[in-house]
């Protein structure tokens, strides 16, 4: 289901987020670098939403799954098990379009901390803490959903971005 390059793009920008959260020091070159290649990454990610053939792999169906977001609420509230969707499901998709915003709102706010206009701001580098917080954020009801759909399905959701399959049925 997932193809290798989506899978190479997710762990891609998995190990920049987990290097430049957790293991770097702010600022220093390599920081700068991981963080550009995230948003590369997701960029081609984002393109590539754009012009697939397979309706799982576009954009567009990320955006069409917003709409079934309070049915999937209500069978939460009820505890029924969520639907199961080739790509993202209802819920995830507004989790995965955050995450990918916050990367490349990163990536921008790294890169406009070293023009000269903005080198030293205080307000953009708050912005640049607020932004990373909130990935960390997203990646933490990510990493939930994916525990709740293989607990709820009794499935291995997680194992999606390793081999490429995914239940559906």
């Amino acid at each position: 289901m997932w193809p290798f390059w989506v899978r190479l793009i997710h762990w891609g920008v998995a190990g920049a987020c987990v290097y430049n959260f957790w293991l770097s020091d702010e600022g220093e070159e390599l920081h700068r670098l991981v963080g550009y290649g995230a948003s590369a990454l997701v960029f081609v990610r984002l393109l590539a939403g754009v012009i697939a053939k397979r309706p799982e792999l576009r954009l567009g169906s990320m955006f069409k799954a917003l709409g079934s977001i309070p049915g999937e609420v209500t069978k939460l509230y009820r505890r029924e098990p969520l639907s199961l969707t080739r790509g993202h499901s209802p819920l995830a998709s507004p989790v995965m379009l955050g995450m990918w915003a916050c990367v490349l709102g990163l990536g921008l706010t790294g890169w406009m901390l070293e023009w000269e206009a903005f080198f030293g701001s205080e307000g953009l580098e708050e912005l640049h803490e607020f932004i990373a917080n909130g990935l960390m954020v997203l990646v933490g009801a990510h990493l939930a959903g994916l525990v709740h759909e293989s607990i709820s399905h009794r499935t291995r959701a997680w194992m999606g971005m390793i081999d490429g399959r995914k239940k559906t049925d």
